[in-house]
Formats: C-alpha cells, sequence, structure tokens
C-alpha cells in the first residue's frame, strides 16, 4: 500500500517527498549550494585567466598574485619572515573577516585549488583512521616557526604556491613552443623545472584516495582559516528533534566531516560550508545559521588545545618579532628567494 501521509510522525520513513512545511527549506538550500558553485568556478576561472595573461606577458591592473594576497598564511609569514609590514597583503584581512563570520569559507568558494579538487574524487569518508587531520596542525605549526627564523621555504606546502608552480611548470614551455615558429628550436625544460609540478600531482593523486584528501589532512593554510572558523559566528547546525539519522549528509559531505558517531555534527574547523550536505536531507534538518561566538572544542579530531594554543602562541611571539632581527635576516634577506608571487608582494 502507498502512504498517502507526506510525513512520517515516527520518522521511520526517512524518503519521502519533501513536506510542503520544508521545502522552502530545500529550495533555500539548493539555491545557496548552486550559488556556492558559481562563485567557486568563477574564481578559479579568474585564476587561470590570471595565470594565462603572466604566462603571456599581458601585464593586468591584477596580477596572479591577486590570491597570494587574500592568503593570510603567506600574509602572516611573510611579514615575519622578512621582519616588515607588506601592505599589499592588505586583502587577507579581509579573509579573515570573512572567516570570523561565515567559517572555513575560503577553501569551497574562493580557493583555486580546491575547486579543482572538488572536480573528481569519493565523497565521505574512505579512511577509518581520522588522526591525519592532526598533520595539518604540524605543517602549520612549522611553517610559522620557520618563518620566525626568517625561513619561507616551507611555504612551498601551500595551496596557492603549489598551484602556480605546478601550472607554470607545465604551460609556460608548452606556450614557448606554441609561439615558435621554428618548433626544431625549442629547448625542452630541465629535470629541476618539471619538478616542479611533483607537489601538484601528488595533491592530485591523493584526491583518488578520498575527495579533498590535501585539504582534509595536509593543508596548513586550511589548518590556520580553520582555527579561525572555531570563532565564526555562523555555523552548520542539525536538528536533532528533525534528524533521523539516515546518513546522507555524511555520505555526501566532500570533506567527510559530518561525524555519525556524534549525532551528525560537524567540527567548524574542517566544515567548508559548502552547503552540500544540507540538500539531501530528507527532514530539512541541516541549517546553517547565527550562533553565539565562541571556541567549540568537543570534535572528534580537534586538535589538543596545546596543539591550537601552540600554534597561536608562536604566531603572537613572531608577529612581536617583526621589528627584530632573530636569525640576522635583515642582512639575509636579499639573498633568499621566496616562492612564486611573494617577491611581488613588496613592489
Amino acid at each position: 500500500m502507498r502512504c498517502v501521509y507526506p510525513y512520517c510522525p515516527t520518522g521511520a520513513i526517512t524518503h519521502l517527498e519533501t513536506p510542503v512545511i520544508g521545502r522552502p527549506y530545500e529550495k533555500n538550500a539548493i539555491k545557496w549550494k548552486r550559488i556556492r558553485q558559481v562563485v567557486q568556478y568563477a574564481a578559479l576561472a579568474l585564476f587561470l585567466g590570471l595565470m594565462a595573461s603572466t604566462l603571456l606577458g599581458n601585464l593586468l591592473p591584477l596580477g596572479v598574485n591577486l590570491f597570494s594576497r587574500f592568503n593570510p598564511l603567506q600574509a602572516v609569514t611573510s611579514m615575519i619572515g622578512g621582519r616588515e609590514l607588506i601592505f599589499n597583503f592588505w586583502p587577507a584581512l579581509l579573509t579573515v573577516g570573512v572567516t570570523l563570520i561565515f567559517g572555513r569559507v575560503w577553501c569551497a568558494w574562493w580557493c583555486p585549488l580546491g575547486a579543482l579538487l572538488e572536480l573528481f574524487g569519493f565523497k565521505g569518508r574512505r579512511l577509518k583512521w581520522q588522526g591525519m587531520r592532526y598533520w595539518k596542525y604540524v605543517l602549520l605549526f612549522t611553517v610559522v616557526v620557520m618563518a620566525i627564523f626568517g625561513s619561507l621555504a616551507f611555504l612551498y606546502f601551500e595551496p596557492i604556491t603549489i598551484l602556480v608552480r605546478g601550472l607554470t611548470s607545465i604551460f609556460k614551455p608548452a606556450l614557448e613552443y606554441i609561439s615558435l615558429e621554428d618548433k626544431e628550436a625549442f629547448v625542452f625544460p630541465s629535470i629541476n623545472w618539471l619538478t616542479m609540478f611533483i607537489p601538484l600531482g601528488v595533491v592530485l593523486l591523493l584526491n583518488v584516495v578520498e575527495k579533498r584528501f590535501w585539504c582534509r589532512y595536509l593543508c596548513p593554510l586550511g589548518a590556520l582559516i580553520g582555527l579561525g572558523s572555531k570563532f565564526s559566528w555562523i555555523k552548520r547546525r542539525v536538528d536533532q528533534f528533525s534528524c533521523v539519522q539516515c546518513g546522507d549528509c555524511a555520505d555526501i559531505c566532500p570533506m567527510g566531516a559530518i561525524s555519525p558517531n556524534n549525532d551528525y555534527k560537524s567540527d567548524p574547523a574542517e566544515c567548508i560550508m559548502c552547503m552540500d550536505c544540507a540538500v539531501p536531507c530528507p527532514k530539512t534538518a541541516i541549517t546553517f545559521e547565527k550562533e553565539q561566538i565562541s571556541a567549540l572544542w568537543d570534535y572528534e579530531y580537534d586538535p589538543g588545545r596545546r596543539e591550537a594554543l601552540a600554534t597561536l602562541g608562536a604566531s603572537a611571539v613572531a608577529v612581536g618579532l617583526l621589528t627584530t632581527d632573530v636569525g640576522k635576516v635583515k642582512a639575509a634577506k636579499k639573498n633568499v628567494l621566496s616562492p612564486p608571487g611573494l617577491n611581488m608582494m613588496t613592489s
């Protein structure tokens, strides 16, 4: 017999058509997911366009370093490492402000590498052990500490740098080859040049294991923004009175951030506010709402308070060292090579 009721009062039937009372919430969820996708891929198109114009030598008012200027990790470590304020990094303050309001939206709305990783891979969780999520905090802490002593070498493991170097290693030689009339005059790039693609290649391959493997377990920028997202004003919320724990949201989450063992809640530091989980929810139990601004530390893979405080403390000490010359950074700064894009920040 076909059930004529649009909603089961006991929650025993979970996948009937959304009840009339819930349809506005369903449409709203779909709308915001579509908006996010438009913004995300528009940002990727902008990045690729700026990249192409730079490689072709067409200088535009906006350079490919636009995305670096919005990057708080590059901003902080570059100023710490160089012992000076770099005012061209002022857009990074906008990223900080947006993070404190909306959470870790950088990864799902703006990051061009994140947009590429969104295109393929398995959603949900495939790896049972989630302790690897701590690794990105270890890498973040290492980047900050190294910057204190004047080294920006670990910024080669930062997403914008990885993408710029990886695409440059492939497309620059390709464009040079296309522009040559005498193809036989083309000189193949050296092995050292091609090795710049290795980090990007590894990140793309890891995405086959789990979607956004890089974002979940390794990205130091994601770790930094995630810590800020702990204090965000708007967070993902699950109405426990409506949720029937069907698991659809956990299956579709591109970050594997939704915990079936914790009433399908998600850590604000791991949730990238992609809105994907709200669309399939049969009871429209998932919303993104304003909450009291406070840090939440009761999730399964939270960094320990010691690790979080150590990272924040190291950052604070590093900012205090801006006027000092630990490691004789100022004297050696002219001879130090920075990751691509960083040397343009002070121009």
